[in-house]
C-alpha cells in the first residue's frame, strides 16, 4: 500500500526541557523538567501557580502567565529583606537573608523552599547565592538535508553549544546493484546531555529511532520502505517543536541496471559450420555436424539446425546453457539467452552469418570461455 502526502509524514519526538518533540510512529517523549530556581537574567513563568510574595503566607497571589526576567536584587537593610522587582507578574518579591548571610553577601537568584503552588499551598522562595549550572535552552533550524540545533541562551560555552542531523543518500546507486537502499543519520555534536531530556539513554538509542522514522517518496507517494528499483525519489525526517516543523530533505536517483555483456571468449576450436534456412519452417536440407574436441572438456554436441531452432547434446547434470552470439564482423559480443533445455530459438534473428558460442552451467558455475562450443551459422 501507498499514501499520498499530506503533511510531513515523518517527525521526531524529543523533550527538551518544556518543548517537546518527535518522530513519526514513535515516541520521544520525555517527563517536563521541572524548573524550581532561577538566576539573575532568567525568564520565570509560573503559569497557574499561587506564589508567596514575601515571607508571609497571607500576601500571596496566582500568576496569571506573563513571563517575567528575574532582575538584579536590591537589598532594604530595614527588612533584613532582597527585592526582585516586579519579578512576579508585574509584583515585587521579597525575600528575607537567610541566618550566615548578610547584606553583604549578594544572592545569584532564588528558588522554591516549599509549598505545592496551590491556593492553599502556595510556592514560598529563597535565596541562593552559588551559580546556577547552565543548561541548555535549544533552538532548531533546517535547510537542506541538515537540521540544525544551538544554544541561544546567556552564559552558554564558547562557541555556544551546536549540533545537527543529516540524512545521508543510500548507498545503493544501481538497481540490482551493492549497497543498501535506505537512507541514514549522521548525528554531529548530539551529546548525552542533549539525549539525556529525552526517553534516551544513549545517543546510539536516538540515532536508531531517528533511523527507524525515515520516510521514503516517490513523487507525491509515500512508500512502505526504501525503493530497490529504478527511479528518482525522495527521502525525509522532519521534527517537530511546539508544532513548528524543521525538515531534512535529500533527492537521490537508482539508475537502471547495465545490459550485461559477455567479454569476448577465448579462442575455441575451430568452428564447427552448420548451414540452413533459419527462418524457414521447411525447405533445404538443415546442417548436420557430429564431432568433439579435447579442447571442449564439458560439452559434446550434435549440433543442429532445423528451421529456426537450434539444438544440441550435452553431458548428463547440465542445469542449463549461457547462449552468446555475435554477428559477423561486429564488435559487440552480448548475452543472447539463458536456457535450461539444450536448445535455442533464432527465430529473431536476420539473415546473415553468426557465430553462437554455447557454454555449460552446472552448480552455479559456467564453463571456461574456452570450453565453448563455438557454432558458425548462416541464415538466408
Amino acid at each position: 500500500m501507498t499514501k499520498t502526502r499530506t503533511s510531513r509524514l515523518i517527525s521526531m519526538l524529543i523533550c527538551v526541557c518544556m518543548a517537546v518533540l518527535c518522530i513519526q510512529g514513535l515516541s520521544f517523549r520525555a517527563a517536563a523538567l521541572e524548573v524550581t530556581q532561577w538566576q539573575i537574567g532568567d525568564d520565570i513563568n509560573l503559569a497557574g501557580k499561587w506564589v508567596s510574595r514575601d515571607d508571609q503566607l497571607d500576601n500571596f497571589g496566582s500568576w496569571v502567565g506573563d513571563t517575567c526576567t528575574v532582575p538584579e536584587p536590591s537589598y532594604n537593610e530595614s527588612w533584613g529583606q532582597w527585592l526582585f522587582k516586579s519579578v512576579l507578574d508585574g509584583y515585587n518579591l521579597f525575600i528575607t537573608v537567610p541566618d550566615g548571610k548578610t547584606g553583604s553577601d549578594t544572592p545569584t537568584g532564588f528558588k522554591i523552599k516549599s509549598g505545592a503552588g496551590t491556593e492553599v499551598d502556595p510556592y514560598q522562595f529563597e535565596l541562593i547565592y552559588t551559580a546556577i549550572a547552565h543548561t541548555h535552552n535549544y533552538v532548531f533550524s533546517a535547510e537542506g538535508d541538515t537540521i540544525s540545533i544551538t544554544c541561544d541562551k546567556d552564559g552558554c560555552t564558547e562557541p555556544p553549544y551546536t549540533a545537527s542531523i543529516t540524512l545521508i543518500p543510500p548507498t545503493l546507486t544501481t538497481e540490482g546493484g551493492e549497497g543498501s537502499p535506505e537512507a541514514t543519520i549522521l548525528c554531529t555534536g548530539i551529546d548525552d546531555e542533549f539525549v539525556s531530556t529525552c526517553d534516551y539513554q544513549t545517543v546510539e538509542e536516538f540515532v536508531i529511532a531517528g533511523q527507524n522514522a525515515i520516510v521514503y517518496y516517490d513523487g507525491d507517494t509515500e512508500l512502505e520502505e526504501a525503493p530497490t528499483e529504478a527511479g528518482d525519489y525522495t527521502a525525509e525526517v522532519t521534527f517537530n517543536d511546539n508544532d513548528v516543523e524543521y525538515t531534512a530533505t535529500i533527492s537521490y536517483t537508482i539508475a537502471e541496471a547495465e545490459s550485461e555483456e559477455e567479454p569476448d571468449p577465448e579462442p575455441a576450436p575451430a568452428p564447427i559450420a552448420v548451414t540452413g534456412t533459419a527462418k524457414a519452417a521447411s525447405g533445404g536440407a538443415p546442417g548436420l555436424v557430429s564431432g568433439t574436441s579435447d579442447a571442449i572438456e564439458m560439452l559434446t554436441w550434435n549440433a543442429k539446425l532445423d528451421g529456426s531452432t537450434l539444438t544440441w547434446e550435452a553431458k548428463d547434470g547440465a542445469d542449463g546453457f549461457v547462449i552468446s552470439i555475435r554477428a559477423k564482423g561486429a564488435k559487440a559480443f552480448k548475452r543472447f539467452d539463458r536456457v535450461t533445455e539444450k536448445s535455442a530459438d533464432l527465430s529473431k534473428l536476420k539473415a546473415g552469418t553468426y557465430t553462437i558460442y554455447v557454454r555449460y552451467e552446472k552448480d552455479g558455475k559456467l564453463a571456461k570461455c574456452r570450453q565453448s562450443a563455438r557454432i558458425t551459422i548462416t541464415i538466408k
